[in-house]
């Protein structure tokens, strides 16, 4: 089990390396490759429980680890319920915490993992969306070879982080760059311009 764990995390880092630099495939091999290793660490945290319980422990920090993965890719790809899963991973990773210092001190590698992880998973929770999305991908962070949905989606998250100027701004560029991609009258310029029209009222609805 713990070979093929190790395979699943190399595929995810090397799904998001492919997602970094905008290779295809990318964002999907990432989201299938956490949930892998989710059900892979729920399986042997229950297989545990059942044959080997002296196990419990270890698999229950495995599982924790492989939700922190979750709620990364979920914010990675601005997906619902990560708050959800932020407090799942929280209470997960305590539990494990408790269960591993009964047979160990405190502070040892495994509980330090742990710790680890929920103060990285306390400080990506503040960072807000919108710097998230610029950070993601190598080209918004050059600035470089974007389409108008790559603006018009910072847009979108500058407006719910309440950076209504910087919204604008992105809002306006979107428009621009959709009207030279593909003309005044196409449909993914009337869409953008709707939008950003929706988000000056407030409304954030659709995106």
């Amino acid at each position: 089990m713990q070979k093929t764990i190790r395979i699943f995390v190399g595929i995810l880092i090397f799904a998001r390396v492919l997602a970094f630099f905008r290779f295809p495939f990318g964002a999907i091999l990432s989201i299938v490759s956490v949930l892998s290793l989710t059900i892979l660490t729920l399986t042997g945290l229950f297989k545990a429980q059942r044959k080997n319980k002296h196990l419990v422990p270890q698999r229950l920090m495995e599982l924790a680890l492989s939700l922190w993965a979750d709620y990364l890719i979920l914010r990675l790809h601005y997906l619902p319920y990560s708050f959800p899963l932020l407090l799942i991973c929280i209470a997960t990773s305590i539990v494990a915490i408790i269960l591993i210092s009964e047979s160990n001190k405190f502070f040892s590698p495994k509980t330090i993992i742990l710790l680890t992880a929920i103060i990285l998973g306390l400080v990506l929770s503040r960072i807000h969306s919108y710097t998230i999305y610029q950070y993601s991908d190598i080209n918004r962070i050059m600035d470089k070879d974007l389409r108008a949905r790559d603006y018009s989606d910072l847009s979108y998250f500058y407006f719910i982080g309440g950076k209504t100027q910087e919204g604008i701004i992105c809002g306006e560029k979107a428009i621009q760059v959709s009207i030279r991609q593909n003309g005044t009258n196409s449909e993914e310029t009337r869409v953008i311009k709707a939008n950003l029209e929706q988000w000056k009222k407030g409304n954030y609805e659709d995106k």
